[in-house]
């Protein structure tokens, strides 16, 4: 029977892609396609094995499924999401010993809270697509009214962890408090899986931003199948409380010990809140001042000398997460603001280019940061091979930046991309950067030290 295909040619980036087209399922063929390509000079036939292409798509495919459940997994050690199921582990500690049902039903709300999550993701990704838009993985960072929203509801928990509640409200209210966010109902450790999705997804774990990049560009099926294999990850740990409620045993009984690792979940919410404050653009000073009167006072209420030291730590830490260190060692170094016009000018002129696309509220672009982009030794090699440095900030919503990176099969950051005279089109590195990873990619960019 006969198939009639269709062709049509588009260039990208110096390169011609050929599209085919067919009036027919392509797994339909079984022969080879052949295609003649010519200058009017030069003749070259080219043989496309349609059923070779379907089962290196298909192991791709399923090489992504399982990138996004082992960054499902990663999920749950990022410290956006530590803090918040810390709290609903706790709270289970105290019915570990005598009540193995109440357990089992908490573990399936907060399961099914983290699934409902990543499947109205999936839906709204889904919607968007068929509708020819797009939205970024962590876009909710970029609404202002979110960032209120869930600043303020941090900061209010954290105070209460800090003992604040039992001294400025009223007894009948702080019991009200207490049980709301020490509740067993399913309600609460239902909403308790929603918020860690929420907060998960400005720390883009390793393999995720690859899988999630891939379900954009992928079919509506395999969109949800790699949201629901992220949640399965990240649900993993309850998975296994699930099966064998008996693990909560490992952790020690409900003593003093536990008003201790409140006070450190409290400091830890509390620098949270003072990040996500920066984030919606409040003073560094305010923020400083703030957190400054909110740690003396929970001294003065839960005093003790291991509080005291806490507190110091905290307040470093705080000052090293929140600073704008980062942003003056940085200034020394010129970054190009992404542009795609000046991109292309950088790329004909041969020129290596080091690209990365960030936003203050992306975690692991924070991380790589200080790990490696403002590594003295890296910096200094990137100057003397005089690399082009060029930087996209998606901080706030910017539909060129996504319309490019998803040319590249992403939706998330960070995107780290490097060309050079030896790979026009773009070298997409790791999510995490080390220093010997760019230095060696740079290397394959640039055709002579290549061919050395």
């Amino acid at each position: 029977e006969d198939v009639t295909l269709y062709t049509d040619i588009k260039k990208k980036n110096d390169l011609f892609h050929i599209v085919i087209k067919s009036d027919e399922n392509l797994q339909k063929i079984k022969s080879p396609i052949s295609m003649i390509a010519s200058d009017n000079s030069v003749f070259q036939e080219i043989l496309i094995d349609v059923s070779k292409i379907n089962e290196a798509k298909g192991a791709l495919t399923i090489k992504f499924f399982i990138l996004a459940l082992l960054g499902g997994m990663i999920l749950n050690f990022m410290p956006c999401v530590l803090p918040v199921l810390s709290l609903k582990l706790l709270s289970l500690v105290k019915v570990a010993h005598n009540q193995k049902k109440v357990i089992k039903r908490n573990i399936i709300s907060i399961i099914f809270g983290i699934f409902s999550s990543f499947i109205f993701i999936s839906f709204l990704i889904v919607f968007f697509k068929f509708v020819g838009q797009g939205i970024g993985w962590g876009f909710q960072f970029q609404n202002i009214y979110f960032l209120v929203i869930i600043t303020l509801i941090i900061f209010l928990f954290s105070l209460n962890l800090l003992g604040f509640f039992e001294i400025i409200l009223p007894n009948k209210l702080v019991t009200k408090i207490d049980k709301l966010a020490n509740s067993n109902n399913v309600k609460s450790y239902f909403l308790s899986g929603v918020f860690a999705t929420l907060m998960a997804t400005p720390c883009s774990a390793p393999f995720l931003g690859t899988a999630i990049g891939f379900s954009s560009m992928t079919n509506s099926t395999n969109i949800l199948i790699i949201f629901g294999l992220i949640a399965l990850g990240f649900s993993f740990p309850y998975f296994l409380i699930l099966l064998n409620p008996k693990l909560l045993k490992l952790i020690p009984k409900p003593g003093k010990w536990m008003i201790s690792f409140k006070y450190i979940l409290g400091l830890i919410l509390l620098i949270t809140s003072s990040w996500l404050m920066k984030l919606s653009g409040i003073d560094l000073a305010i923020i400083y001042f703030l957190n400054f009167l909110v740690m003396i006072f929970s001294i003065i209420i839960l005093f003790n000398k291991k509080n005291i030291i806490l507190c110091l730590l905290s307040f470093f830490l705080l000052f090293e997460i929140i600073s704008d260190k980062s942003q003056e060692a940085e200034s020394q170094t010129i970054w190009t603001k992404f542009d795609k016009s000046t991109l292309d000018k950088f790329i004909n002129e041969d020129k290596v280019i080091l690209l990365d696309f960030t936003a203050d509220w992306c975690i692991t672009c924070q991380i790589n940061k200080k790990t490696t982009l403002q590594n003295k030794n890296l910096l200094r090699y990137l100057k003397d091979r005089k690399v082009e440095l060029m930087r996209g900030d998606w901080t706030k919503s910017d539909d060129e930046i996504l319309s490019f990176i998803k040319g590249y099969g992403r939706i998330g950051i960070p995107v780290n991309i490097i060309f050079g005279p030896n790979n026009r089109n773009g070298i997409v590195l790791p999510e995490i950067l080390t220093k010997d990873l760019i230095i060696d990619n740079i290397k394959l960019v640039l055709e002579n030290e290549y061919k050395n």
